[in-house]
C-alpha cells in the first residue's frame, strides 16, 4: 500500500513539473524590451507607409506587445536605405521592415546588393494586384484594344509607372503584355514619383495609360474619369471592381502578384522569430485588420517560414524572368 502510495505521489509530483513547464517557458521566452521600430522603405502616405501605419494600430492593439511601436520612413535607393539600418543592428529583434516587392526587384536590376535571403523574412502579409488605366474618354476600350495597338508598334502608346521602371508596377502591366506577344522591351515607360502622379498625368493627356496597384485606382474610377481596362489578379475582385476584368478573361494568361510582409535584420534568435511570428499571426485573424485591407482591395495571404520563404523565392525567379526580357536584369 505504501510503495503503491509513493508511486501515485511520484506520478503526481512528475506531473505537476511537466505543467509548470510551458509556464516558467513562457515567463522566459524572448520579448521586446523597448520602443519596437518600423522601417518604411518609402515616403509617408505611399502605399508601404499605409501598411506600416496599420501594423503599428494593430501591434499597440494587441495585449501581448505592451512595448510602443514607431514608424521611420526611409526611402530612396531601391530599400537600401532599410538595408543599411538592418545591417547596422544585426540580431535586433526590436527593428522591423516593410518587405515590398523592391526588396526582390532591386537585386536583380542591380539597385541593390543584398535581396531577402540576406535578412530575416519573418511572414508575408497579403496580396496586392496590378491594373492598367486609361482615360475615361480613350479610345483604348479594353485589353484587346491595348494589345492591338501595342503589337503593331509598342511604343505607339506611354504607360506610366510609380515609382521606377522595373519595380512591381512596371512588372504587373509588362508580364500580361509580353504573353499577349507584345515586344515588351520597346515599350514607352515613363516612371513618376508616386501613382497619384501618373494618373494625374493621365487625366491630363501626358500619359496614354498608367499601370499602378489597383487601391490607388478606385476613386477615379467611381468618379467616371478613369477606365480599368485589365488586372492582374486571377478571378475578379469584389466592391467597386467586380465590374473589371482581369487579364485572363480578356484571353490573355497572365496572373501576377507583388506581396507584402515584415523583414527583420538577420541572425534573429529562434525565439525572436517565434514571437513575431506569433503576433502577426495574431494580428492576421484580427477582423479590423481584414477590414482595413479590403478597403484597399488588398488579399489576406498570411505565410510564415517556409512557406513565406518559397513564396519569395516564386516571386524572385517571375521577376528575374519578366526583368531579363525588359532587358533590365542585371544580377
Amino acid at each position: 500500500m505504501f510503495e503503491f502510495a509513493c508511486k501515485r505521489l511520484s506520478h503526481a509530483l512528475l506531473l505537476a513539473a511537466t505543467l509548470v513547464v510551458p509556464s516558467a517557458f513562457a515567463q522566459n521566452a524572448w520579448q521586446p524590451t523597448g520602443t519596437v521600430k518600423i522601417i518604411v522603405p518609402a515616403g509617408p502616405g505611399a502605399s508601404l507607409d499605409t501598411t506600416a501605419r496599420i501594423v503599428k494600430a494593430e501591434l499597440e492593439a494587441e495585449k501581448a506587445l505592451k512595448q510602443p511601436v514607431v514608424v521611420y520612413n526611409k526611402a530612396g535607393g531601391g530599400g537600401a536605405l532599410m538595408l543599411h539600418e538592418f545591417n547596422e543592428h544585426v540580431g535586433d529583434g526590436n527593428l522591423l521592415g516593410i518587405q515590398s516587392f523592391t526588396i526582390l526587384t532591386s537585386k536583380i536590376t542591380g539597385m541593390t546588393k543584398r535581396t531577402y535571403s540576406d535578412y530575416t523574412p519573418l511572414v508575408v502579409l497579403f496580396d496586392e494586384y496590378v491594373a492598367v488605366a486609361v482615360r475615361a474618354d480613350s479610345p483604348v476600350k479594353n485589353a484587346r484594344d491595348l494589345v492591338a495597338r501595342l503589337k503593331k508598334d509598342p511604343g505607339a502608346l506611354s504607360i506610366g509607372v510609380a515609382t521606377a521602371v522595373g519595380n512591381h508596377i512596371h512588372i504587373g502591366a509588362a508580364l500580361p503584355l509580353k504573353a499577349a506577344g507584345v515586344n515588351v522591351k520597346k515599350l514607352r515607360v515613363i516612371a513618376y514619383k508616386s501613382s497619384m502622379q501618373s494618373l494625374a498625368a493621365v487625366l491630363g493627356g501626358d500619359l496614354d495609360a498608367a499601370a499602378a496597384t489597383v487601391g490607388n485606382m478606385v476613386p477615379l474610377m467611381q468618379a467616371g474619369k478613369i477606365r480599368i481596362i485589365a488586372i492582374s489578379s486571377p478571378k475578379r475582385l469584389g466592391g467597386a471592381l467586380a465590374s473589371v476584368p482581369t487579364w485572363r478573361e480578356q484571353g490573355i494568361a497572365a496572373d501576377f502578384v507583388a506581396t507584402q510582409g515584415i523583414i527583420a535584420p538577420k541572425n534573429l534568435t529562434p525565439e525572436q522569430v517565434s514571437f513575431w511570428v506569433h503576433a502577426f499571426s495574431t494580428m492576421s485573424q484580427s477582423a479590423d485588420y481584414r477590414k482595413r485591407l479590403e478597403k484597399m482591395y488588398r488579399v489576406p495571404d498570411f505565410k510564415s517560414g517556409a512557406d513565406a520563404r518559397r513564396s519569395l523565392d516564386e516571386q524572385y525567379a517571375n521577376a528575374k524572368e519578366i526583368l531579363t526580357e525588359l532587358g533590365l536584369a542585371k544580377d
